[in-house]
């Protein structure tokens, strides 16, 4: 992990979901083991600030590309259980 910034726990699935800022992804534990059970890339967003549990189950990722063409803030959209991104808005 490079730079945890936001943590996540989500009962229902009995998981903690991390966003690892620095290497642009989001890392999913089992709750009780403690076993890394997923790692959700979002490079091609950037960096991820923060994670939040949305509505319907949904897990939002707050990430922020920084410089160049491509800048701006998008809000990704995550189906927790096979880590597909569904949607996402950006901001520029």
């Amino acid at each position: 992990m490079n730079v945890p910034h936001s943590l996540v726990v989500d009962d229902c699935a009995n998981a903690l979901y991390v966003a690892d800022r620095e290497s642009a992804a989001v890392q999913r534990f089992a709750l009780e083991a403690g076993d890394h059970e997923q790692t959700v890339d979002l490079r091609r967003w950037g960096p991820v600030y923060a994670i939040t549990m949305g509505p319907y189950g949904t897990l939002l990722a707050l990430c922020w590309q920084r410089g160049g063409a491509a800048a701006g803030v998008s809000v990704v959209h995550i189906n927790p259980y096979d880590g597909a991104r569904t949607n996402h808005s950006l901001w520029q």
